[in-house]
């Protein structure tokens, strides 16, 4: 699970390290850098929910990273806006994610560091007549590892800190009878 996927995307489209821990002067206010993304995608799912149809997938994932500065080292916050269709014959449902992640910790073991993110923000998915039929709220904390040099994620580091404080519905269960009708 790559929850950091779309910062390090964004980081490496745009040339910077994921994480900078060069001294700052104390004295100077220094003003965050912001980076706005908009990329459509498309793909056909051939493992949709455990089901061997091929399910279409079109979104458009929209992204605002801001980096400001604490203490000589870069914190991230990134607003993302993913918004998606699933269809499945005639069928089409849209999935509406607008989460947030912020750096709330970051310590520097040397050549990596350690980061603690939140994570929150609602998720919803609509059914053809419009309605809400899976919905996913709340909030999450995890840390992964980033290499300091690289910006890349130490694979394997992502821990769940802090499980999702929301309603979490199964988006499998209910998004299957609708779509396979």
């Amino acid at each position: 699970m790559k929850i950091r996927r779309a910062m390090t995307g964004a980081l490496a489209t745009a040339g910077l390290a994921c994480a900078t821990v060069a001294p700052m002067p104390t004295a100077q206010a220094v003003k965050p850098h912001k980076e706005t993304i908009s990329e459509p995608y498309s793909f056909v799912a051939e493992d949709y929910c455990g089901i061997e149809d091929e399910v279409v997938i079109e979104g458009l994932f929209e992204s605002v990273l801001q980096i400001h500065s604490r203490r000589g080292v870069d914190f991230y916050t990134e607003h993302q806006v993913v918004t998606e269709t699933h269809t499945l014959g005639d069928v089409t449902v849209t999935r509406v994610s607008k989460p947030m992640f912020k750096d709330l910790k970051i310590v520097d073991l040397g050549d990596t560091l350690l980061i603690t993110v939140l994570g929150t923000g609602p998720e919803s998915t609509y059914g053809p007549d419009g309605k809400a039929i899976s919905r996913n709220p709340g909030q999450f904390r995890f840390r992964i590892e980033v290499d300091e040099e690289t910006g890349e994620e130490i694979e394997g580091s992502f821990t769940v800190l802090k499980e999702s404080t929301g309603r979490t519905d199964d988006f499998c269960a209910d998004v299957l009878p609708v779509l396979m009708g």
